[in-house]
């Protein structure tokens, strides 16, 4: 009874050891995760400073185009008051506001273009960088790596786990950052 007893208690007290790796190392599984954030934070900070003037001029294309956006429905609104016998801060012609709402529309396109343009060449050269990096990389390792690995398994990481990283610095902020701008 007292060995069924004591079994109990070394089984709690496995349970609620700290588990760390290398036998008794003082870095645990969760202290790994925590140098692979901060490693991969730093990258992504590394990579939004190299190409901050990218991101900047795309930010500022995206705000300019949600802008444009918004005039055209004022500029609606001031042609319907103006028709309707209400006060307008206009009072144009309708020729005038037709025009009007095509030149914002034309410049609110182009803004929009050149916006995602930007953000996705910025994201695009990431990608490159990194797939770069990551094949330099594969260079340095031994023979033995290559054999306790699949090929197939390395190339969709080149792949796959790259666009979803140039997904992250490209499209993926465009639909996030218009909204901002409300």
């Amino acid at each position: 009874m007292d060995s069924v007893g004591n079994r109990r208690a070394r089984a709690d007290q496995r349970q609620q050891a700290p588990r760390t790796r290398g036998g008794g190392g003082s870095r645990g599984v969760g202290d790994a995760r925590v140098f692979i954030v901060f490693g991969v934070r730093g990258l992504f900070w590394d990579y939004l400073v190299r190409y901050r003037w990218r991101w900047v001029a795309g930010v500022l294309l995206t705000l300019c185009s949600t802008s444009f956006g918004l005039v055209t429905p004022w500029l609606l609104r001031q042609a319907i008051d103006t028709f309707s016998g209400g006060v307008s801060l206009l009072a144009w012609p309708l020729a005038w506001y037709g025009a009007a709402i095509v030149g914002v529309a034309v410049v609110e396109a182009i803004c929009r273009f050149f916006s995602r343009y930007i953000l996705t060449g910025a994201s695009r050269w990431v990608e490159y960088d990194l797939r770069n990096r990551y094949f330099a990389h594969l260079e340095t390792l031994e023979p033995a790596f290559f054999q306790r690995n699949r090929t197939g398994d390395l190339v969709a990481r080149a792949t796959n786990d790259l666009s979803a990283v140039r997904q992250l610095f490209g499209p993926a902020p465009i639909p996030c950052s218009a909204p901002a701008c409300w």
